[in-house]
């Protein structure tokens, strides 16, 4: 069909909201005032007065808009800084882990170094995460971070590019508001070692410009047999207010990683022609990829937002994000079914030892992408008639460019074997990579134009809060092989317009309760058929209905909520062709989730969740029955639980000790294959615990913690067949100056 180019309507959408301006009543919104970060908040930015708590009380993830939770009819958790500085996390599994509904979904060596952990929410995959309100899917160091916002279910409101489990917003942190440094190193089991400087302040009198630079140096050897990460972050930001009706805001970030990728999975055995068992007498030092393999990433994202508050009804936004990625790989496909074999010819042989064998390896030179995406949005604040009326128009474009070739090395005949109980010549050889077959020399180019209007509308003195929105996307996809000998081109065009609407009541004051339908719109311009076609865009719906609650002056809150979700598209390994992909047909995710966050006394804080998914796929591609049933890597039930309490006087003050449960029941681990016993993930539960000591050096706080994570040493898979990391302690040290 043929669609006008959005671009043409930007123009469009600023003046309309100047002209209804001009025929209603603005109000001001509300400025908090702390004595932490410089507070410069705008209709579009988020911050609790209260920063020492684990309970937030308002997010702009649910609708781009600073928006109290108890009368957002949406589900939105937040993670908060004082929850993330508590729990000791590094990297955002760690932050993460402790959410309801959310389970850790890296399936490849080096992905974390790519994408910044995947994640699944509420029994969907969803490889889309922010930062501040822009697509980005790189990496994000908890040390950028303000606090986390987990949108639940679709949400055209905030975006429509979101699969129908929804995403993750990270917001970074702004300047402090007084200058200030702080210096810390960690050290941990297996030689894993981190350090970093933070350094900030105001660089004018009147504090109108001020900055936050931090850098971070991690070296983290393994368990595992000659695997090791070293990664480098130098990320900063600047803050700018000139005048109280306008903020400029600018951050960037630099991230380099070197991986020698490590691949501590379950191994299995194979009975017949399809009965897989797991064996767990593997040694989990046993590392089948080798010294060799490696996935390097080099990534840069820039970030620029402009704020002006035209008149006491208006506010406009333009905002600007870069991101840049170089990722370079060599990595070998190496098979998870044990065979028995001659160690002297590699032959298969039923008196043997074990090993595994590798079928091909796959070299990635330069696969280099960058994206840009501009974006505008207006919002306006009213009153009349008795109603708080909040609209919002907005246009964003996203142009997203990726060159990746891949070189294949495929073994037949006898392939190479690698031994699990070193008794025979492991071959690590991949050989020379310059001597590979082309496999796929790709072009992508990637486009999306979209429109969007907001309303949010509460009556009754804000007891009865509406929510409408609706989005209206274009894409143009290109996708070029310029191997010579297959020379394709594909283009595809599309457009959607996906809607949600909500609606929630104030039962009694800090009770809530409310529904909410949305629907979801997700282009795939990276994923691509063997006879190369682009996989159709990932579509969704779902609902929501539950209660919030936020009870005894902000100590006690949480939500109950019931969902049921659809999505169709999402694009899954080609199990005839490897590197290609199909559509896998329809996943429906049904499910109750319960959170609580409490601070029964002020030292004494905790979180608590708890969350029930009955995830399945209803339809498979074509006649791929073996994927039809449980979603791979989904438990249905999970608990967590974190307990922290903190000394505050007496001869112990600044004594604080925490205490982390987490327990999942069995999951699927292998969605390619028929859901079997022998190769279920069975149910664990893990415990960390950790200690810290507060105190003063004259003026400068000083901080020790020490840790113990998976203290019972259990044996359980993280992600997929993936396990998870033994015990390991660790102990750090921060100043402050």
């Amino acid at each position: 069909m043929s669609t006008p180019k959005l671009t043409r309507l930007f123009p469009v959408l600023l003046l309309a909201p100047c002209i209804l301006g001009a025929q209603q009543t603005g109000t001001s919104p509300a400025i908090p005032e702390d004595e932490g970060d410089i507070v410069v908040l705008t209709p579009f930015e988020v911050r609790d007065q209260k920063d020492d708590s684990y309970g937030a009380t308002n997010a702009v993830s649910g609708t781009r808009l600073n928006t109290n939770l108890l009368e957002l009819p949406k589900t939105v958790d937040v993670v908060t800084s004082e929850f993330i500085k508590d729990i000791g996390a590094i990297d955002m599994q760690q932050a993460l882990q402790y959410s309801a509904g959310i389970t850790y979904a890296d399936d490849t060596p080096g992905a974390d170094d790519a994408y910044g952990g995947r994640f699944i929410i509420r029994g969907i995959q969803t490889s889309t995460s922010y930062r501040n309100g822009f697509p980005s899917s790189f990496i994000v160091d908890p040390v950028l971070l303000d606090r986390i916002e987990i949108i639940k279910g679709p949400s055209s409101t905030f975006s429509g590019p979101i699969e129908p489990g929804g995403t993750r917003n990270y917001i970074t942190r702004k300047p402090p508001a007084k200058q200030s440094s702080s210096l810390s190193s960690r050290y941990e089991s297996y030689d894993r070692f981190r350090a970093q400087l933070v350094n900030g302040g105001p660089l004018t009198r009147s504090k109108s410009l001020s900055y936050r630079l931090a850098a971070v140096y991690e070296d983290f050897d393994s368990h595992q047999d000659f695997a090791n990460r070293k990664r480098h972050v130098v990320a900063g930001t600047a803050l700018w207010k000139p005048s109280s009706k306008i903020t400029l805001q600018s951050d960037v970030q630099f991230i380099r990683s070197k991986v020698i990728p490590s691949a501590d999975i379950g191994y299995y055995t194979l009975t017949g022609a399809s009965t897989r068992t797991y064996v767990h007498d593997v040694s989990h030092s046993f590392n089948s990829y080798g010294p060799n393999a490696y996935a390097n990433t080099d990534q840069v994202s820039a970030l620029t937002d402009f704020t002006y508050q035209l008149n006491r009804a208006w506010t406009f936004r333009v905002g600007l994000m870069y991101t840049y990625q170089d990722v370079a790989r060599l990595l070998p496909s190496m098979g998870s079914q044990i065979v028995l074999v001659n160690p002297a010819t590699g032959a298969a042989d039923p008196s043997g030892v074990r090993a595994v064998s590798r079928t091909q390896i796959d070299y990635m030179p330069d696969a280099v992408s960058y994206a840009v995406n501009p974006q505008v949005y207006a919002v306006g604040q009213f009153q009349y008639w008795g109603i708080d009326h909040k609209l919002m128009f907005g246009a964003d474009y996203y142009y997203f460019d990726t060159k990746n070739d891949i070189y294949r090395r495929t073994f037949t005949g006898v392939l190479p074997r690698v031994y699990l109980d070193k008794n025979g010549p492991s071959n690590y050889d991949f050989g020379a990579p310059s001597d590979f077959d082309i496999f796929t020399l790709r072009r992508t180019l990637a486009r999306y134009e979209s429109v969007s209007m907001n309303n949010i509308l509460q009556f009754f003195k804000r007891r009865l809060t509406l929510l409408q929105s609706i989005r209206y996307t274009y894409i143009d996809n290109i996708l070029k092989n310029i191997d010579p000998a297959v020379n394709s081109r594909q283009q595809s065009t599309d457009d959607n317009i996906v809607q949600s609407y909500g609606a929630s009541y104030k039962i009694v004051p800090g009770l809530s309760a409310f529904v909410s339908f949305s629907q979801s719109f997700n282009p795939q311009p990276l994923y691509y058929t063997y006879d190369g076609k682009l996989i159709d865009p990932i579509e969704g719906e779902g609902w929501d209905f539950g209660f919030k609650y936020n009870i005894i002056k902000d100590k006690l809150s949480g939500t109950v909520t019931a969902y049921s979700l659809k999505q169709r598209n999402t694009a899954s390994t080609d199990p005839d062709h490897s590197g290609y992909y199909i559509a896998s047909g329809e996943i429906e995710s049904k499910g109750v989730e319960f959170t609580l966050q409490a601070q029964p006394a002020k030292p004494w804080q905790l979180t608590f969740g708890y969350s029930y998914i009955d995830a399945e796929v209803v339809k498979a591609y074509q006649n791929l029955v073996q994927r039809l049933g449980r979603v791979a890597n989904v438990p249905k039930h999970q608990v967590t639980l974190w307990n922290h309490y903190r000394i505050s006087n007496g001869a112990l003050k600044g004594l604080a000790g925490g205490l982390g449960v987490v327990y999942m029941s069995g999951r699927r681990t292998q969605f390619g294959w028929w859901d079997q016993p022998g190769i279920e993930a069975p149910s664990y539960t893990k415990l960390d615990l950790s200690l810290t000591y507060s105190f003063k050096v004259g003026k400068m706080p000083v901080t020790l913690r020490g840790e113990i994570n998976n203290l019972t040493d259990k044996e359980y898979f993280s992600s997929y067949n993936f396990y998870g990391m033994p015990r390991t302690f660790a102990g750090s040290i921060e100043v402050r100056f």
